[in-house]
Parts: C-alpha cells; structure tokens; sequence
C-alpha cells in the first residue's frame, strides 16, 4: 500500500515538470489578422522618402522680393562715326548690373509664374577699346632687361536702369532702358623687369609706371531688348543700342615709340561715341 502510494505521488510530480517545462514560449509574434506582409518596391521607396520633394516644396514656398544679378562678357560694335574713327574695330569687356523687383515679396513659386515684371537697379560696364604695344629687350654686365610700352583706350560706364520683364519662366523676354556716364581713358604705361646675370632662384624686378593721357566724362543713354532662359540660374542674352556724347581718344595707328628714353608721340581723334552691345551672360535672383 505504501509503494502504490509513492508511485501515485511520483507520477502527479512526473506531470507537473512536463507541464513546466514542455511548454516553450513562441518567439514569433501572433499574427494580426488585419495586418499582412509589407512589400515594397523602388518607387515605394522613393514614395517614403520624399527628401527631394520635400527640400523643392520649401524652396518655392520661401518668401523671396525676387531682386535680379547678371553679369557677363560685352562685345563693343562701334557704329556710323565712332566706327569710322576706329576702324570698324570691336572692343571687349564685361558688365554687372544688380535690380530690384518693384512688385511685393511672394513665393518663388508664385514668381515662376508671374506675366509681368518691372525691375529697376544700377550698372557698371568695362570696354577696352584698343591699343598697341613695343617690347623690346637690353642686356648688360649685370641684368637682362625686358621693356613693355603699352598705349590703351578703355572706357569705363555707371548708371542707373530700368527693365519690364515678360512671360513666365522658363523664357522671359524684356525690353531694357538707361543713361549715367561714360569714362573714356587713355593711358600709357611702361613696365620694367630686370633679370639678374649669373644666379639662380633670384627673383625679377619689376616696376611699372602710368599716367593718363586723355580723360572724357560724358552722358549717354541706353536702350535694347534681350531675353532670359532657366529657372534658378539663367543664361542672359541681350542687345542694346548706347546714344554716345563727344569724346577724345588717342589714335592708336599714330602711336610711335622712342626706345631710348620710352616716350611716345601719337596723334588725338574726336567723334561721337555711338556704339552697339551684345551681352552675353547669366543671371540669378537674390
């Protein structure tokens, strides 16, 4: 009786470990019956990551007063006159010119679209003209000795401008107008480099003096039209006729030089300054 007694107890233990202890917890997670497997594609990819999309939206909803910087090279054709003078020669140069937009700040979203823009603002604009050079060299006991004459015509303009701007972006066409002054300069200049004899990891000498031998101030005014194309930053191209006053410039064909003192002899000429622009360049708002 006892033993059948042990052997009852025995087997009520045996169950309560298999009970304890068979029974693994599930490492899977109970399944939703709601909620299925994702699967995503490339373009789910780029649908739930919207950085770029995100980065435009706040761009072009930035509140912006749409002001306009461009800048660029100016081919100079000199017309009736002038072209006469010079010899139908063109000249080259650059100009920058910073404007205001006149209407209120909006959206750069909202300028994109605009029909109609009027713009007023300053400019600056350099042209070199023409000019003409003697380099020669001398040598002696103690140096080699490089001398560069140079006689320039340069002209330097400021003033101020207004633009009328049309069409939405991508392409804008304007219609442009100003007046300020015109600087013609006509300077000589003598540069000087000497190259000690006989040693190495010396450096040249050199020494360049200037003045001035002509200077004109003179009024003149501006008109053209040109168009734009972009969006941020955008490729400018425009054609403008300049009303030039009189003005006095050195003749470049009469230029001689003096090598034994480096002075030179020339000849003055005087005409009106009308003159033809072709700008190319680039813009961008700020």
């Amino acid at each position: 009786m006892r033993v059948i007694s042990i052997c009852i107890i025995l087997r009520f233990v045996l169950l309560i470990e298999i009970s304890a202890f068979g029974q693994q917890p599930s490492t899977s997670l109970p399944k939703n019956p709601r909620v299925g497997t994702v699967k995503t594609t490339a373009a789910d990819s780029l649908k739930l990551k919207p950085d770029t999309l995100y980065n435009d939206s706040i761009r072009l909803n930035r509140t912006s007063r749409a002001g306009l910087v461009s800048a660029g090279v100016v081919i100079m054709v000199p017309q009736k006159e002038f072209a006469d003078r010079i010899n139908q020669l063109p000249g080259f140069g650059f100009d920058i010119q910073v404007m205001a937009n006149l209407a209120k700040a909006r959206t750069i979203a909202d300028w994109n679209k605009r029909w109609f823009n009027v713009y007023v603002g300053g400019y600056f604009q350099f042209i070199h003209q023409d000019g003409t050079s003697d380099v020669y060299n001398t040598k002696d006991l103690y140096y080699e000795t490089e001398i560069a004459s140079k006689v320039r015509n340069r002209m330097y303009a400021f003033g101020g401008a207004s633009r009328l701007e049309f069409f939405p972006k991508p392409f804008r066409v304007f219609v442009e107008g100003g007046a300020g002054l015109r600087i013609f300069n006509a300077s000589h200049s003598i540069e000087i480099t000497q190259t000690p004899l006989g040693t190495t990891g010396v450096e040249p000498e050199t020494d360049r003096t200037a003045k001035t031998l002509k200077g004109n101030f003179l009024t003149n005014y501006a008109y053209g039209t040109g168009v734009r194309i972009g969006y941020t930053l955008t490729l400018e191209l425009k054609l403008s006729w300049v009303n030039g006053g009189q003005a006095q410039y050195i003749d470049i064909e009469s230029v001689t030089f003096d090598r034994t003192n480096n002075s030179i002899q020339y000849n003055t000429k005087s005409s009106r300054t009308d003159m033809f622009n072709i700008h190319i360049g680039i813009a961008s708002h700020f």
